[in-house]
């Protein structure tokens, strides 16, 4: 039951395991993969609550289990709950301490945070342990939000030696060029995301964050028109996606709309965008001066 729950999870019939597994009480009793998959399940519906319970259930029937300490974090650093995500990736560094997985989530966790130096320590270790492109990746951005643009640049460069297809990596390197002054490189760093991210969206819908992707892509390319469309239609899809509610704030500053851009990033932190970092942001200078609340 278990081998088919998880194919299922696999194919994407998220509905298909929750149907195999939800009515089982014995096995949900006594098994912690059983809870992993429904947790993973409802967390794929974005149902995160009712995820977090199955993942907590399976940490009482296996309190040593890093599979499950790293699933919870995951919710809590999406929840902004970042203290506790703390305390869960370093029980996964503690069971699990030759996996880079749990450094890797803790530098992310320590980012949200602010704590630059401490994430950047973690994605180190990250690193040490196993070299990949989200590796270098991470440190790429840590190195980013201390405006540390030259050490960013070959981090970000590396990922994409790993993994050329990243549009993420793409477009963080470019952020990181276009803060260093090489406008020519950036624009191409750009282009190229773009040009991923329509190849990606003619074989499925593009995810909230890269839409948001896309519409920064287009903005600092220079074209707002193209940017606003892209984002305005995002935000009338995904109302409180952080990522989505950030990159309106940013396309608003780009446009000169101060008071805008204050009223959507106060809205992004209100709906999980981390405060601490958006302090840090280089590209958030324009609000310097405006108080920026979490609202609805």
């Amino acid at each position: 039951l278990i081998f088919e729950a998880r194919l299922d999870l696999n194919s994407g019939d998220d509905r298909g395991v929750i149907e195999r597994l939800s009515i089982r009480t014995t096995l949900l009793d006594s098994s912690e993969s059983a809870n992993l998959l429904l947790g993973r399940a409802y967390e794929d519906l974005s149902e995160t609550n009712r995820a977090l319970s199955y993942y907590h259930a399976a940490l009482r029937i296996n309190p040593e289990s890093w599979k499950a300490h790293n699933a919870v974090g995951a919710i809590l650093v999406d929840q902004n709950r970042l203290n506790e995500a703390v305390r869960q990736f370093s029980q996964v560094i503690q069971i699990n301490p030759s996996d880079s997985v749990g450094y890797s989530n803790l530098g992310t966790a320590f980012l949200r945070l602010g704590k630059v130096n401490d994430a950047q320590d973690s994605f180190e270790q990250a690193l040490q342990k196993r070299a990949s492109a989200e590796a270098y990746n991470n440190l790429g951005v840590a190195a980013y939000y201390q405006h540390e643009y030259a050490t960013s640049i070959p981090f970000f460069e590396a990922a994409l030696r790993v993994r050329p297809d990243g549009d993420k990596y793409l477009a963080g390197l470019a952020d990181a060029l276009r803060h260093f002054h090489r406008t020519a490189l950036a624009r191409q760093g750009y282009q190229q995301a773009l040009k991923l991210l329509d190849r990606r969206s003619v074989s499925r819908p593009l995810r909230p964050e890269e839409r948001a992707r896309r519409a920064r892509c287009l903005a600092w390319l220079g074209d707002r028109s193209g940017a606003a469309s892209v984002i305005n239609a995002a935000a009338a899809q995904f109302r409180t996606d952080q990522s989505v509610l950030y990159t309106a704030g940013i396309l608003a500053g780009i446009e000169g709309r101060k008071k805008a851009a204050a009223d959507w990033l106060g809205k992004a932190v209100r709906y999980g965008y981390p405060g601490a970092l958006l302090r840090q942001d280089p590209d958030v200078r324009y609000l310097d001066g405006l108080n920026v609340q979490p609202t609805r």
